[in-house]
């Protein structure tokens, strides 16, 4: 089924509505949030970080990981502090310097100035470009 089959112009134009008004709340999944992957398309940000944080956190082949769950599963395993994991996280997400999705922009926009349901001050601290 694509998009056009799942939904019409209307119901998509409605549910916007909704959510800008309030009554609606998105929840965003990993294939909203997607960074550009230097070759013309994207892939998850939490594929893109994956390695890093694997890095950070000393883990051996840093680049074979690519999810949060295969580096959050070794590094538990070896006997790693979950607050350590968090924060290096935390910390990766603050350096990040890279732009995200259109649609991500878009979707954070949609109650206005932060105004909306969705964590759109962390959005906006990510990308360092909403007003």
């Amino acid at each position: 089924m694509n998009s056009a089959e799942f939904m019409s112009d209307r119901d998509w134009r409605n549910l916007l509505r909704e959510i800008h008004s309030g009554n609606v709340i998105p929840v965003v999944g990993p294939g909203l949030v997607t960074v550009d992957d230097g070759a013309g398309g994207s892939i998850p940000l939490y594929q893109h970080l994956a390695p890093q944080l694997a890095g950070e956190l000393n883990l051996q082949n840093p680049e074979n990981h690519l999810s949060f769950n295969s580096v959050a599963r070794e590094f538990l395993r070896g006997g790693g502090e979950l607050r350590e994991l968090y924060i290096t996280l935390g910390c990766l997400l603050d350096q990040l310097t890279i732009s995200p999705s259109g649609p991500l922009l878009e979707l954070a926009g949609i109650g206005g100035h932060g105004t909306g349901h969705i964590r759109y001050d962390v959005v906006c601290h990510w990308l360092g470009q909403c007003e």
